[in-house]
């Protein structure tokens, strides 16, 4: 068993190295600190997050951080890492069920990070949507810049990062246009990967009360997918860009999508492990499994195929045909 200082040091530095990394794989930099919180308490937790800051805003310092400057990635890593793994830690101390749980810490979350960024785009010369889209620009700057320093010779990864250079005007307008949306879905997908692997790790049974494979969207929920479709293609229409109640809605209508999308995903994936978890596979093979899971969701064809499965299951419950085995214990829960 390590010590409490050496805990902290491996959760601070694996948690702000993963940070560091502008992949999907920083949505888990919280994880190593909610272990922390969980095994330790709080006060442990809070250290180990205060060594990953320092660790992120030295690397900031000589500008090897994708996020910016020394005080913008510090704030991002607070924001990503530290306030999930603290909110996360709070809810399971308070909620036994861990969907309640989740529901309380991203409430929390996004209303801290709504608050963090109208402050962070007040008492300055320029308008409020020229600071968001200069931000943007700056965080898509850095990831493109990281991932060229990763490609290093691998002609297709540079194809590809050129032509996400060629279309980096069109990708800001809508990432300013959907941030409200991709950053409710970033921070939901966050928080539920990191419950989901930190509750695997630390050895939960799963039960039939507390179990997220049941996680499913209420079926009125599909109708407004579908009406945000319809707005979405009634917004490229010809003419449909000069009308500005129109463009407002198509606007609403992509974040509610893009949100919307990231429960269905949920949901899909909840289905995946749902038959997944039932397998007679041992302790190892089912991590390994899980691991392998992590890999797929940042291929494009794998997260569509999450996707696929979280809407059929609106309509065809495909869960439906294993429901009386909840009681079974099925090892660690994830």
């Amino acid at each position: 068993m390590l010590s409490p200082g050496l805990q902290i040091l491996f959760a601070g530095l694996i948690s702000g190295g993963v940070f560091l990394v502008p992949r999907a794989l920083l949505l888990l930099a919280p994880a190593p600190l909610l272990l922390l919180h969980r095994r330790e308490g709080p006060w442990r937790g809070l250290e180990a997050t205060g060594l990953g800051a320092l660790l992120v805003g030295g690397v900031a310092l000589f500008g090897g951080a994708w996020t910016g400057s020394s005080s913008e990635s510090l704030a991002a890593y607070l924001l990503m890492a530290g306030l999930p793994a603290a909110l996360l830690s709070w809810g399971l101390d308070r909620r036994p069920d861990p969907r309640s749980a989740l529901a309380w810490a991203f409430g929390g979350w996004f209303a801290v990070a709504s608050l963090v960024l109208v402050f962070s785009v007040q008492d300055r010369d320029a308008p409020a949507a020229q600071v968001v889209r200069g931000a943007v620009e700056r965080g898509l700057d850095g990831a493109l810049a990281a991932s060229a320093a990763r490609a290093g010779d691998d002609l297709s990864a540079l194809e590809g990062l050129d032509e996400v250079v060629r279309a980096k005007d069109r990708l800001v307008n809508w990432a300013v246009r959907l941030l409200p949306g991709l950053l409710g879905a970033a921070g939901l997908l966050g928080l539920w990967m990191n419950l989901v692997y930190v509750r695997w790790f630390t050895g939960w049974v799963r039960t039939k009360e507390d179990d997220l494979c049941r996680f499913t969207l209420p079926f009125p929920v599909i109708w407004a997918v579908l009406a945000s479709m319809a707005l979405l293609l009634i917004g490229v229409l010809p003419g449909s860009e000069s009308l500005p109640p129109l463009w407002w809605l198509v606007t609403c209508a992509a974040n509610v999508l893009v949100f919307l999308g990231a429960l269905y995903w949920l949901q899909g994936v909840a289905v995946v492990n749902w038959w997944f978890l039932r397998l007679p596979l041992s302790p190892l093979l089912r991590a390994l499994g899980l691991g392998m899971q992590v890999m797929a969701m940042a291929i494009p064809v794998f997260s569509t195929g999450y996707l696929v499965a979280g809407l059929s299951d609106t309509w065809l419950d495909l869960r439906g045909g294993s429901r009386d085995d909840d009681e079974k214990r099925v090892g660690a829960e994830r």
